[in-house]
């Protein structure tokens, strides 16, 4: 049971970090032309337009922040086997 619990609120941390990690790339590499929906919203379409304006869903924005995150991670290796000497 406690198991349970723990697997649910670290995939919720896991979540609204991947959110805000979106949402901030996503607003500043489009200087703000871009919306993001609440997450959960429209589950079912990755955009729509309001007003005009296209509005991303919340669930783009987690697999755009974990994408930074998992390029971020395979670049930090890379970088470090590169920076290891030979002969250990």
């Amino acid at each position: 049971m406690l198991d349970a619990v723990l697997n649910l609120v670290a995939e919720f941390i896991l979540q609204i970090i991947g959110y805000l990690t979106g949402k901030t790339l996503i607003r500043g590499l489009t200087l703000g032309r871009l919306a993001i929906g609440d997450y959960g919203r429209r589950p079912f379409s990755l955009y729509w337009r309001v007003s005009g304006r296209t509005v991303l869903s919340g669930d783009l924005a987690v697999l755009i922040g974990w994408g930074f995150w998992l390029a971020l991670a395979i670049t930090s290796i890379v970088l470090f086997r590169q920076s290891m000497p030979l002969d250990q």
